[in-house]
């Protein structure tokens, strides 16, 4: 595994150890501010399609639509998200180039790692006329 896949595992491990139901909320406030830094990076641009995934992922998940899924791959998928938006994380944005390819790293990694569960969402992803079950506090 290369050095960088190291770093972008060990982080997504420290920080989905860390994420609780009020993250996921938090995460969901949070999409627009996400999605728009995503659409202007050149280097996370084409992950938009994934990303939405993740975002319907939590929600789904998080209004109890969508439970068929580990709670480890939902905390990945939202320390993902929080990690993208954060500025001063790995490396931070602002140094040019290096800046957005810690993130684009540890969304692949994220992508690789819970990849059968978010392709098993999609196959079975709640049609929106579908009534949310009773939340679940994780």
């Amino acid at each position: 595994m290369k050095r960088a896949e190291q770093r972008a595992e060990a982080t997504l491990e420290r920080d989905a150890a860390r994420i609780d139901g009020d993250d996921l909320d938090r995460v969901l406030s949070r999409r627009e501010r996400i999605e728009r830094k995503v659409r202007e990076h050149p280097r996370l641009a084409g992950f938009i399609d994934q990303i939405q995934t993740l975002f319907e992922l939590i929600r789904d998940y998080r209004s109890g639509t969508y439970r068929s899924i580990p709670w480890g791959s939902i905390a990945a998928a939202a320390a993902t998200l929080l990690y993208i938006l954060n500025p001063m994380d790995m490396v931070p944005d602002f140094i040019p180039f290096v800046g957005l390819i810690d993130d684009a790293t540890v969304f692949a990694f994220c992508l690789k790692l819970i990849g059968r569960d978010l392709d098993r969402y999609k196959e079975q992803k709640p049609s929106p006329s579908e009534e949310p079950q009773q939340e679940l506090e994780h």
